[in-house]
């Protein structure tokens, strides 16, 4: 008699002598088999459901959003995430917009001549900023600043 490579189920042929022994294997097989099986998709179940809950969803959100009050000086924000990009607007103006002034600045971390926000590991670094020349203003000490992070 041969049998399965994967289970060993028995595969008789025509000259094989048929034992009982020979179908409760099978059977105790094909069922061990089977719990086998079901492990592994309960398993792959739970994988799934951790990976629905990590997930977007109104608690989980692919952006962020809050407020900040500029200090002048060099300034971390903390996130718990590295963004892919952050939006900040001046909270005087972003309660203006028809009146056309400042416009949001979108910071991604790439390098150009002037950059007042560096994205790092866990959120973002706002450079010092003391000059009302300094533009865009995203730092100036006293003045509220609203930011939007995106994952």
């Amino acid at each position: 008699m041969q049998r399965t490579s994967n289970y060993q189920l028995p595969q008789w042929e025509k000259e094989d002598r048929i034992l009982m022994e020979d179908f409760n294997e099978m059977c105790a097989n094909i069922e061990s088999a089977i719990d086998g099986a079901k492990d592994e998709a309960s398993g792959a179940d739970q994988e799934l459901r951790q990976e629905i809950g990590n997930c977007f969803s109104p608690e989980n959100k692919p952006y962020v959003m809050a407020a900040y009050t500029g200090t002048g000086e060099q300034q971390t924000i903390d996130l718990g995430f590295r963004p892919a990009a952050v939006i900040v607007f001046e909270r005087t103006y972003a309660a203006y917009p028809a009146a056309g002034y400042s416009a949001p600045s979108l910071h991604t971390g790439e390098s150009g001549t002037r950059r007042v926000v560096g994205i790092t590991g866990r959120g973002f670094v706002l450079s010092a900023q003391s000059s009302t020349a300094d533009y865009p203003r995203v730092n100036r000490a006293s003045e509220g600043y609203l930011y939007i992070a995106l994952r």
